[in-house]
């Protein structure tokens, strides 16, 4: 890993790693112990059902555009910090999400008759967090924009402190089961939605008029759309495959195992969350990009390594021993883990920040069709483990895809790593944990 030039944004880049990773750190802990309650007191097939059906309906909004909202937001507000740029496309995800909801209670019937789940009251309930979670999101992004990653991080861990406290209050205090997780998930997330939009308003736009070329991001905005679409409809089909022929026990495992993983993800994902809207600023720099690329590509590899060797060493033992009735879980947590392993979302936020959204579309194309035919054969011949399988197969194939496009437009992107870059990795994150905070430098 080269060193990366001392410069304001490295040491954003790697404040925000900083911070992110300390509150993952607090965020595993905390999302551990809400799994485990949640995952004792309700039992496999409840758990599964209920995380099953949050999972399928906030994709909705990501067919609709709603992602590209929050990619937008992000490239755009990195780059020209217009109020008017921040409050149209908050309109427009207004505009989004409220009919989401409303589809979402008129068609539940079917959704429910198509899966051979009986998740209609569930999915009518549950329904108003289309609307707080693609909110929670952009508000997120926004934060990543001004460079407030000390923000993200605490917003992080104070919901997951609301989320365990409702919940535990809920669970043992007034003896609720499923519907307990329902009002503990939507208190959540619209709390800290309120709190997030009071303290974004406070932010330092500019006031100038518009910011943004109407052509540009139109453009921008049209690809994202229908790079995300593919996404959704991938992952939702893959969804339906698996939410039809995995019984709620099965489903339980399945669930589990992907709590479980994202739990340890975490970390992880600092990375990510802290390049785009730093690169989103030189992304004509096209050797300075690929340094960060490459040390973020570095980063996330090493950890998803040691996640996997953690998960190999103490994964039974665990599940075993805390989440009784779940011991299927393993494997299939195993595989996700390592699925992990070819996490190359960097390049993707490369392309995007260099609004190349057509070289994204690529990369779905292949994730679309890796998760049919995983889906379709894993899924149907191994059960719960092809589940695990599909996801190790959609990695695999959307890594090697990427770095081909990578290298065919003349990135150069370092994906080995080497003793020296573990030891430069430590002592840069170290120092910058240790840094004081300057606002000034952070704006």
């Amino acid at each position: 890993m080269d060193v990366i030039k001392s410069d304001q944004n490295k040491l954003i880049f790697l404040k925000g790693i900083g911070y992110l990773t300390f509150s993952k750190i607090i965020l595993v802990i905390l999302s551990f112990l809400f799994t485990y309650v949640c995952a004792n007191y309700l039992g496999p097939d409840r758990y599964g059902v209920f995380n099953y059906t949050l999972g399928l309906i906030i994709t909705i909004p990501g067919f609709m555009g709603i992602d590209s909202i929050t990619s937008a937001m992000t490239r755009f507000l990195s780059e020209k910090r217009s109020r008017a740029v921040f409050k149209r496309l908050l309109l427009i995800s207004l505009a989004i999400v409220f009919p989401v909801m409303f589809f979402l209670l008129f068609l539940s019937d079917l959704i429910s008759l198509t899966i051979g789940k009986n998740i209609t009251f569930l999915i009518q309930v549950i329904s108003p967090v289309v609307v707080f979670v693609p909110l929670h999101d952009i508000l997120h992004a926004v934060l990543g924009s001004f460079k407030r990653f000390k923000n993200m991080a605490t917003y992080h861990i104070l919901q997951k402190l609301i989320s365990l406290g409702l919940v535990m209050i809920l669970f043992f205090g007034f003896n609720m089961g499923i519907e307990g997780l329902i009002i503990t998930t939507l208190i959540s997330y619209s709390a800290i939605v309120v709190i997030m939009l009071i303290n974004v308003k406070k932010l330092p736009f500019k006031d100038y008029s518009e910011g943004v070329g109407k052509k540009r991001a139109g453009k921008f905005i049209t690809l994202s759309y229908i790079n995300n679409t593919l996404k959704q409809f991938g992952s939702w089909i893959f969804m339906f495959i698996y939410g039809a022929f995995l019984s709620p026990f099965e489903l339980g495992y399945a669930m589990l195992a992907d709590k479980a993983t994202i739990i340890l993800g975490n970390i992880r994902d600092s990375v990510s969350q802290t390049l785009y809207p730093v690169i989103s600023e030189f992304a004509d720099d096209k050797k300075r990009v690929e340094r960060y690329v490459s040390a973020s590509i570095k980063m996330t590899i090493l950890t998803a390594i040691l996640t996997t060797v953690i998960v190999i060493i103490f994964g039974q033992m665990v599940i075993d021993i805390l989440f009784e009735g779940f011991s299927q879980t393993y494997p299939i947590a195993l595989l996700i883990t390592i699925a992990s392993i070819f996490d190359f979302r960097a390049i993707i936020i490369l392309f995007t920040a260099k609004e190349r959204m057509d070289l994204c579309i690529l990369n779905r194309i292949i994730t679309f069709m890796s998760y049919l035919i995983g889906g379709w054969l894993l899924i149907l011949n191994f059960g719960t483990i092809g589940y695990g399988l599909t996801i190790l197969l959609v990695s695999f194939s959307s890594a090697l895809v990427l770095a081909l496009i990578a290298k065919k437009q003349g990135f150069n992107i370092d994906y080995v790593i080497r003793l020296r870059d573990i030891k430069e990795s430590y002592f840069l994150i170290r120092r910058a944990l240790r840094k004081r905070d300057d606002e000034a430098t952070l704006k």
